[in-house]
Order: structure tokens, then C-alpha cells, then sequence
């Protein structure tokens, strides 16, 4: 027969338990957020410089090539799901909605493709002569260490995701929603572009569950090899 006092007994080691899984979570997110955190500032300090002769570099072709400004500014959700300004390398033409709408219509089959990847493979009509080269060697992406810098992102971790794409994101949203996005991540280094959007959501899970330093400079590594062979990116 239960008494009180069993009862209460059974209470508080159930909730010293729970009191404990909490503690101990509490514990492994603040050692992920300062360790990625570190990581963030020393590649910052060893970047900059580089990247800002290279940013500096690409914007005066950018401008030579049609006289408009080299900076593109694209809105994504971040941590928690707050709204971020992502800052890239302009690759298109400044008519290029227009241009793309028309494309589409033209071309069911890209139409198509472009529901299911996001990503338009071959020819995009949208960009540029030197936004070719950048999109293809991902240099549109050099001027987001200022977003590092800024704590808005991080080098590593999921896709920052796009508020439109957040409903397609489905039961997955929030579990990514709670790390920091990151400039590279899993999918980006295992096909890039030629995954479906799916696909990429699973690959953004598996690092979340996978994460540790150790996986963040696997990727780190493998990024330079995927970006200097120029594979997967349109």
C-alpha cells in the first residue's frame, strides 16, 4: 500500500531526475555556444584581411560590368527563427525577377526543377558574366564573415533558411531553428546544389544530432576542397 511519504519520495527523485536531464542540456548547450563561438573568432581573425581584398576586389568588377552596386542583401531566418540580413556579392542582373519570370514560363521543365531543388542547374539567365564565376566558387558568400563577426551567423551549421521555406520546412523547423545558421554546413559539402530540399533539411538534422568540434572541422576542411573544385554550385 502507498502512503504519503512514498508517494513524495517517488516525486522528488522524479524530479531531481528531471531537474538533472535539464542541468545537464543546459550544461551541453553552453559548451557547443563557446565553443562555436571560439572557432568563430579565430577564423575571423585569420580571415578578414584576405577576405576583404578579395570583397574589395570582386566589387570593383561587379560595378565595371553594369555600373550598379556590388552587394546584394538577402533576408533569412536565423537563430530562434529571428529575421537576419544576409550580405553577399551581387551575382545577378538588376532586372533579374523579371528575367527569371519569364524564363519559367518559357521553360516548364526548369520550372519544374526549380520547385524541387530551389536551384536553377546549367544556365541561369538571371546572372552575370563575373556572377557566373562567384556563384560557381561560392565567392558571392566572402562578405558574410561580416555576418560572423556580427553574430548573426556562424562559419559552421544548418542553411540559413529562407522565412518563404519556412512552412516547407515542416516538423524539422524548429529543432534547426535552435542552432545558429552557419555559412557552410553537411549539405554543402556532400552535393550542394544537386540536393533536393529535403534532402538538405535531412543533412542539416544529422548535423545537429552529429555535432561536435571535431565534425565542425571536418567540414571546415572538406568546404575548401568542394568550393575549389567548384562542383554542385549554380
Amino acid at each position: 500500500m502507498l502512503t504519503y511519504s512514498s508517494i513524495m519520495n517517488r516525486s522528488i527523485r522524479r524530479e531531481y531526475f528531471f531537474s538533472a536531464q535539464r542541468e545537464q542540456t543546459r550544461r551541453a548547450r553552453l559548451h557547443r555556444a563557446v565553443t562555436k563561438k571560439a572557432m568563430d573568432i579565430v577564423l575571423c581573425l585569420v580571415l578578414v584581411a584576405p577576405f576583404s581584398f578579395l570583397i574589395l576586389f570582386f566589387s570593383i568588377l561587379i560595378i565595371l560590368e553594369d555600373f550598379h552596386l556590388p552587394f546584394y542583401v538577402d533576408h533569412r531566418m536565423g537563430q530562434r527563427g529571428k529575421k537576419i540580413k544576409i550580405l553577399k556579392l551581387r551575382t545577378m542582373s538588376c532586372d533579374a525577377d523579371a528575367i527569371f519570370n519569364k524564363f519559367l514560363r518559357e521553360n516548364p521543365d526548369k520550372k519544374r526543377e526549380w520547385e524541387q531543388f530551389r536551384k536553377i542547374k546549367g544556365k541561369d539567365p538571371r546572372l552575370t558574366r563575373i556572377g557566373e564565376f562567384l556563384r560557381k566558387y561560392s565567392l558571392d558568400e566572402l562578405p558574410q564573415i561580416f555576418n560572423v563577426i556580427a553574430g548573426k551567423i556562424s562559419f559552421i551549421g544548418p542553411r540559413p533558411y529562407q522565412p518563404e521555406e519556412k512552412a516547407a520546412m515542416g516538423s524539422s523547423c524548429n529543432l534547426i531553428l535552435s542552432f545558429q545558421p552557419g555559412l557552410t554546413g553537411f549539405w554543402q559539402t556532400a552535393g550542394r546544389n544537386d540536393l533536393t530540399f529535403s534532402q538538405r533539411l535531412e543533412m542539416d538534422l544529422e548535423y545537429i544530432h552529429q555535432w561536435s568540434l571535431r565534425v565542425d572541422l571536418k567540414i571546415l576542411l572538406k568546404t575548401i576542397k568542394v568550393v575549389l573544385q567548384g562542383k554542385g554550385a549554380y
